[in-house]
């Protein structure tokens, strides 16, 4: 089960405008990945959206390092989805005691960060 809190500073659109945003994450090893995976709901116009909910995710029983692989998507005005960024980490460095910050890479070349 994954619990996603929130997502920090996500980037503006390109005319500087909040955007409309959902995640994505899925189980992976460093070549393969595993299942559909989850996605989250749209929050609208915010920088700084809250889920605050978790997911279940099939949990592979696969050799080597589990992964989370997480995507930062925006669905535009027109209806497609445009990914803003791309962020993972080991399974083993998460924690049941307390969040962790996932660094999200930004496809805008900013810097936004996931709670899980």
């Amino acid at each position: 089960i994954v619990h996603l809190v929130r997502v920090r500073n996500v980037p503006r659109s390109e005319v500087g405008f909040e955007v409309t945003t959902y995640v994505r994450m899925f189980l992976r090893t460093r070549s393969v990945r595993f299942g559909a995976g989850s996605t989250w709901p749209v929050r609208y116009n915010t920088s700084d959206p809250v889920w605050n909910t978790a997911r279940r995710l099939a949990l592979p029983n696969v050799p080597g390092e589990l992964f989370l692989h997480i995507e930062v998507l925006e669905t535009t005005a027109m209806g497609t989805s445009v990914q803003l960024g791309v962020g993972e980490v080991s399974l083993a460095a998460l924690s049941e005691a307390a969040p962790t910050t996932v660094p999200v890479r930004a496809a805008r070349g900013q810097h936004c960060a996931a709670v899980v």
